[in-house]
């Protein structure tokens, strides 16, 4: 509780004297109105310090809109939610609906449906606030003869009453690997990233997550498709996870990898303008 000898001080320091030489404390009027002032000002802070802290709910209690997965004559690997998820079981898990809405955003293809020899995108995000995060895509596209990649780094910002995103800031870049594509490939091959199952189906990953309390911060999404086939998966937390479970070191050498490409290639970060 919020006493009034409490609030005193700050409403002293807060607002100027009245005119007339009159404090202001020692008008009821202005006292009142100074501690409606100051208790909004410490609950909106106290709010905003707990929603900063707070673990975000599972994404399927947020209310975002499932989407639908295009009808594809591909093979489809998409993890989905099971019955104990009640209505939502069966539906894709939340993370596939946000990165198809940011996909629409950035105005690129849908690798469900696409003859693309090869596409590769790494989607990232940083939980540190319940309606404005840090994100990134890294995409990697192959032709039928190379390899060509990009990446994106913004901010999402939702919209808790409209159940949307909107993506801002945004900048983007090419992105070249330091020591060339075949380079690339062999990463790709030694952290057999493209066929990593998704973290919830790697034995005892999830129970041990639960057991040390370990709160959502980053989650990647990873999408990968070719001509005849389209496969999603997530991990959450691979920082975290990586020490105990081989799938979770994998992802996060491929990280880490991406990231010095980033460095390397990021005109703010190699000092080309």
């Amino acid at each position: 509780m919020i006493t009034h000898e409490y609030v005193q001080a700050p409403v002293a320091e807060i607002l100027p004297a009245l005119p007339g030489g009159v404090g202001v404390l020692r008008s009821r009027r202005v006292e009142f109105l100074a501690l409606i002032i100051v208790s909004l000002s410490l609950f909106c802070s106290g709010c905003a310090s707990v929603f900063s802290v707070m673990e975000i709910p599972p994404p399927v209690f947020t209310g975002v809109q499932h989407r639908d997965v295009p009808q594809s004559s591909k093979l489809l690997d998409i993890p989905r939610y099971d019955e104990s998820r009640g209505d939502f079981a069966g539906k894709p898990f939340v993370y596939y609906s946000w990165a198809k809405a940011r996909e629409e955003q950035l105005n690129l293809e849908s690798p469900e449906i696409s003859e693309t020899d090869q596409i590769i995108r790494v989607w990232g995000t940083f939980s540190y606030h319940p309606r404005r995060q840090k994100g990134f895509l890294a995409e990697f596209v192959h032709d039928g003869s190379l390899w060509h990649g990009h990446f994106y780094d913004y901010l999402i910002f939702y919209n808790p009453w409209g159940n949307t995103e909107e993506i801002k800031d945004m900048q983007s870049f090419t992105l070249v690997p330091e020591s060339g594509w075949d380079n690339f490939e062999e990463i790709l091959k030694e952290t057999k990233l493209v066929s990593l199952s998704t973290d919830e189906k790697v034995p005892g990953l999830s129970e041990w997550v639960l057991r040390n309390g370990i709160c959502t911060a980053a989650t990647y999404s990873v999408e990968y498709s070719t001509p005849i086939q389209y496969r999603f998966f997530i991990y959450q937390n691979p920082q975290e996870t990586q020490a105990q479970f081989r799938e979770a070191a994998n992802f996060m050498r491929f990280h880490d990898y991406l990231f010095e490409m980033v460095q390397h290639s990021d005109p703010l970060q190699s000092g080309e303008q």
